[in-house]
């Protein structure tokens, strides 16, 4: 992140003071107005203001809160420790963690180099980048389940970004545009930030440390899908073995059971539909299409494509057979 933006994060708040001056207790009339403490977004934005970004105050613990908005906590420096159902997550540099609007936690004291930015998101906001995603996949549903006001169950999800440059680059567009208030413009340019952000982080399953509250399956299921389907020229087993973090055997055993054919036998048929389609849509050449799909062997792609359509792609590609 650049610095400059850093150095105006770390700025000292006057709610800082008040707390280095010898407050021992979070004011919480600042963010609510009721008795239990549920975090009001309205007392924080401005009249029809969808997102807005604020330093997390440091200097004191925040006791057990919940929101009534989504809230996105990114760590710029130092750590930041959550504690969710009694159990402690600790932030660090890089990480990014996503909270629906039913979790409540409380965060430990942070020091003055434990620097963190709070998204406070309302459905509003949401609008462009379910448009963007397929809600059917592990982050889609928890967007949707975090909007359902007749849900009640919390959810939380952590990603690692410090090394995904172009994650780190959207969350730092989308702090500098809020906290300088660029207007209209700007606001659908984030809303279609944010669903980018949504995207890259699907398409890195590796960066997802936890996902609490979530089908883990289920969230696999989809990761090998999407792996395959975007990744099909250098895709292997070992290498997404090596994102998800699983034994290559173990991740093995999951796609056979999961959906009755081997990683193998999944990556050839989404070739040859890419493959299909060229021959069907483009004039690009053989050789080329063969490259274009992940084959370096021609005389295999030839086998293998003659296996699955009793044709050789030039005749395939005449209609001499379909």
């Amino acid at each position: 992140m650049d610095q400059a933006l850093i150095d105006r994060l770390a700025q000292i708040t006057d709610e800082e003071r008040r707390l280095l001056r010898g407050e021992s207790q979070v004011d919480q009339t600042i963010y609510t107005d009721q008795q239990s403490f549920t975090v009001d977004i309205h007392k924080l934005a401005a009249l029809g203001q969808e997102i807005m970004v604020r330093p997390h105050t440091r200097f004191v613990a925040f006791p057990q809160h919940g929101h009534n908005y989504v809230e996105m906590m990114y760590v710029c420096s130092g750590t930041v420790t959550h504690v969710i159902d009694h159990k402690e997550i600790v932030l660090k540099k890089g990480d990014l963690l996503f909270l629906n609007q039913h979790t409540r936690h409380s965060i430990k004291k942070c020091e003055e180099q434990d620097i963190a930015v709070n998204f406070l998101l309302l459905p509003g906001f949401f609008d462009t980048a379910l448009k963007m995603i397929d809600i059917n996949n592990y982050i889609g549903r928890f967007i949707l389940n975090t909007l359902r006001q007749s849900e009640s169950r919390g959810e939380y999800l952590v990603f690692e970004t410090d090394a995904l440059f172009c994650v780190n680059n959207i969350l730092e567009n989308l702090i500098y545009s809020v906290i300088n208030n660029r207007g209209l413009s700007d606001a659908r340019i984030n809303k279609n930030l944010f669903g980018l952000l949504l995207l890259y982080l699907y398409d890195r399953p590796d960066s997802l440390r936890t996902a609490e509250g979530l089908d883990f399956d289920e969230m696999l299921t989809q990761t090998v899908r999407t792996y395959i389907n975007t990744e099909y020229q250098s895709a292997s087993l070992s290498a997404l073995a090596e994102r998800m973090r699983m034994p290559v055997s173990q991740l093995s055993r999951f796609i056979k059971g999961r959906f009755g054919r081997n990683f193998i036998e999944l990556l050839t048929q989404k070739r040859f539909e890419v493959a299909k389609a060229l021959l069907r849509e483009t004039n690009i050449s053989v050789r080329d299409i063969i490259a274009a799909v992940g084959y370096q062997n021609a005389s295999y792609f030839h086998k293998r494509f003659k296996a699955f359509y009793h044709s050789s792609p030039r005749a395939f590609r005449t209609g001499d057979k379909k």
